[in-house]
């Protein structure tokens, strides 16, 4: 979850809540997961509107989500946080000669308005979509010219809100264009498929998905894999802003076992600077 908006902390706070909370109580969890994990999105947005239509006027959160049944693996999104997936390139696991080379793969989309489909579906609901215009003087008297700058986002009705995901909980100003419904990805998992990363955009934007990745295959310990992702993500948000801004970041690692009893082990780190993970 990555709160935004000057509520964006409250939003999701009550969106970690309660999207656990439907989930794990809907009747169809086992036999339809795809349908338990759509339902648990949406029913914690009508909750979100109910109990904080205020709060969440002009603020929400991204919130991505990764459910395992038996041998296989959804992950439903709403936003730009991301899970990928470290998988083995051998037929074997390591053989003790350091860790195992591990891929890289993408097991969700960011949902942004420069990606086609979602900007076409925003645009053809009636929304708007342009990134944001700023007035430049061009010399004593003239009028000022209007500059395009930064990322595309979607904006409200007024003109003076816009935002860079096309997909979130919360931001009630930009229905219906910013859609709570997730995007579900269902995986049926092997013997190669090694760990799951879930991140904030905070850690996509410094680290690219096999930097992340190979981090975490040198980590037996999770909770220490999470860490380090988190680590090198803020040191270059620092690096490359010069210390003046940094993202929020959260990194959760998860190991999987297939064909083991117990659940996959899982381990997360969050540092945030001015919002909430």
């Amino acid at each position: 979850f990555d709160g935004h908006g000057e509520q964006g902390k409250h939003v999701s706070e009550c969106a970690s809540i309660q999207i656990a909370k439907h989930l794990f109580g809907h009747k169809d969890l086992h036999t339809n997961p795809v349908s338990a994990l759509e339902s648990a999105f949406l029913d914690t947005q009508q909750k979100i509107e109910r109990t904080h239509n205020f709060d969440a006027f002009h603020s929400g959160t991204t919130a991505i989500a990764a459910y395992r049944h038996r041998n296989r693996l959804y992950v439903a999104n709403v936003g730009d946080s991301r899970a990928v997936m470290g998988c083995g390139m051998g037929s074997s696991r390591g053989s003790g000669a350091g860790p195992e080379p591990l891929r890289a793969v993408e097991l969700s989309s960011d949902h942004r308005p420069d990606r086609e489909d979602e900007k076409r579906r925003i645009l053809e609901g009636g929304g708007v979509v342009h990134q944001s215009t700023i007035p430049v003087r061009q010399g004593f008297g003239a009028p000022p010219r209007f500059m395009r700058v930064g990322p595309e986002r979607v904006w409200d009705r007024t003109g003076r809100c816009g935002l860079c995901v096309t997909r979130s909980l919360g931001d009630l100003c930009m229905r219906p264009w910013v859609t709570a419904i997730p995007e579900v990805t269902e995986r049926e998992l092997t013997t190669k498929d090694r760990l799951i990363i879930l991140g904030s955009d905070g850690v996509w934007d410094r680290l690219s998905n096999q930097e992340a990745v190979d981090i975490a295959a040198r980590h037996r310990d999770p909770a220490a894999a999470a860490r380090e992702i988190s680590s090198v993500a803020r040191q270059r948000w620092h690096q490359q802003t010069q210390g003046q801004m940094s993202d929020d970041i959260t990194a959760v690692v998860m190991h999987l076992e297939f064909g083991a009893t117990p659940p996959p082990t899982r381990a997360s780190s969050r540092g945030a600077a001015g919002g909430a993970t």
